[in-house]
């Protein structure tokens, strides 16, 4: 049987590109330490009050919108990497809006949902990097695969 160049160029082109689906994912190890939030306290601009979870670094919860649709019972921050989730989103400041005034100023998470993100198999990395599955995401938002960073 003959292979034509042309066959061999494209099935190692192939290769290359999707040598990523070899990964088990449940061998990448999540380097976040996940935390749930306690009754008033905040971690990474996230604030716990009462069944709301606030996003943004504010000094007064009530002149800002709460984070919608957050399931306040699972949910849980990722310390120091600005990720967060529930049990069904993960979560990110993708969007932060300041209010600069001379009272009750400060800066809330406009849009902060990771689309396409599976918070069951979610895992932090490092740097802002994150996986789940076979997606990979930098600062929550999707970004193409990349090997070397699973190796750092």
């Amino acid at each position: 049987m003959k292979i034509s160049y042309r066959t061999l160029f494209f099935l190692f082109i192939m290769t290359l590109l999707s040598c990523h689906l070899l990964i088990d994912e449940s061998k990448v190890e999540d380097n976040g330490c996940w935390v749930k939030l306690k009754e008033g306290e905040s971690i990474d601009g996230y604030t716990r009050s009462g069944n709301l979870i606030f996003g943004g670094y504010l000094d007064s919860l009530v002149y800002y919108p709460s984070m919608s649709k957050v399931d306040v019972q699972t949910f849980e921050v990722c310390v120091g990497s600005g990720y967060a989730r529930d049990k069904k989103r993960v979560f990110y400041p993708i969007k932060i809006t300041c209010i600069d005034a001379t009272t009750h100023g400060g800066c809330y998470f406009e849009e902060y949902t990771v689309k396409s993100a599976d918070p069951k198999s979610f895992k932090y990395l490092h740097d802002g990097y994150a996986i789940d599955g076979k997606k990979m995401y930098l600062d929550g938002k999707k970004i193409k695969w990349q090997e070397g960073v699973l190796k750092k």
